[in-house]
């Protein structure tokens, strides 16, 4: 299963967050207070939009029953491959955002103690569900 970061969804999710926060800014903060509320949340919301465009851009990941691939990188281009027999815990994480658009990070930790990060995926639960059997296969239980 090939995947890619999202872009679209998750600038929506944090468009809606900054729109609120100003609201919210403006409803109940004095005006100079508010002003800065709005820029402070303004540049949050450029930083993680910046974020989430860098990584879209620049990582891919393909999961199976056998292995994970993680392809990461713009000038160095980096890839990795796990085997499924080397991963020890896969999770899914779904923020409330981001879960009504099926939007979601995959933490995968390996037995040798690193932790990889799949950010932003569309149905984490796949990826998860791709890789557990194996994992869970491998190491004897279920």
């Amino acid at each position: 299963m090939e995947a890619r970061p999202r872009i679209v969804e998750v600038l929506a999710v944090y468009s809606a967050v900054l729109a609120v926060i100003a609201l919210l800014s403006y409803a109940l903060l004095p005006a100079q207070a508010a002003l800065v509320a709005v820029v402070v949340a303004a540049m949050v919301w450029l930083l993680n939009a910046s974020k989430a465009g860098f990584r879209y851009l620049t990582e891919s990941y393909d999961a199976n029953s056998e292995y994970l691939g993680i392809k990461r990188g713009w000038f160095d281009k980096e890839t990795a491959i796990i085997p499924a027999k080397n991963i020890a815990e896969v999770r899914a994480v779904r923020p409330l955002l981001l879960r009504a658009l099926s939007i979601g990070s995959v933490y995968v930790a390996t037995t040798d103690g690193s932790v990889h990060v799949l950010y932003n995926v569309k149905r984490p639960e796949n990826i998860v569900t791709a890789i557990r059997p194996a994992a869970t296969g491998q190491a004897g239980g279920g």
